[in-house]
């Protein structure tokens, strides 16, 4: 064999192995992107678990018997009804139980605004469903504001 002809074999033996090289780049990238999504979606329901397990929590608490009293408070009477005890007598509650109480729902707002309480994002939830404040205090349970959320977003597709 002369020496162009290994030239010419030599040269086609490399445009195959450009190409073959190619090849399993473009298949290891299209691997890479599968992992990747996966990886994406095991995250995503690592992080929906997280935040079904911290409104757990958050029901729990406002759940207990430490809020019972002021829940049903809410709950029986209208706005006009005095939680706060003055000098003059009104009100059943404290300062500092109504601001423990308040604190629980500005914890839940706070997540939601922050993007850590995923499933409380994912339904959309307008500013005036998770601030609250002791004057627009709504009468209804977590779990009702839940259910009222679940309604709405049901609605809306």
């Amino acid at each position: 064999m002369n020496i162009d002809t290994v030239n010419k074999w030599l040269t086609a033996f490399q445009s195959v192995a450009v190409i073959a090289a190619a090849v399993v780049a473009v298949w290891q990238l299209s691997e890479i992107s599968r992992e990747s999504k996966i990886q994406a979606q095991a995250l995503q329901q690592a992080q929906q678990a997280a935040s079904a397990t911290l409104l757990l929590q958050l029901r729990d608490k406002l759940d207990a018997d430490r809020y019972a009293a002021i829940t049903k408070a809410i709950q029986e009477h209208d706005h006009s009804f005095p939680l706060l005890r003055d000098a003059g007598g009104r009100g059943k509650f404290r300062d500092l139980d109504i601001e423990r109480y308040l604190s629980n729902f500005e914890d839940i707002g706070y997540l939601v605004r922050e993007g850590l309480f995923s499933i409380a994002a994912s339904v959309n939830l307008r500013p005036d469903d998770y601030m609250l404040s002791p004057s627009c205090a709504p009468a209804v349970t977590l779990h009702e504001a839940l259910a009222s959320l679940r309604g709405r977003r049901q609605a809306a597709s």
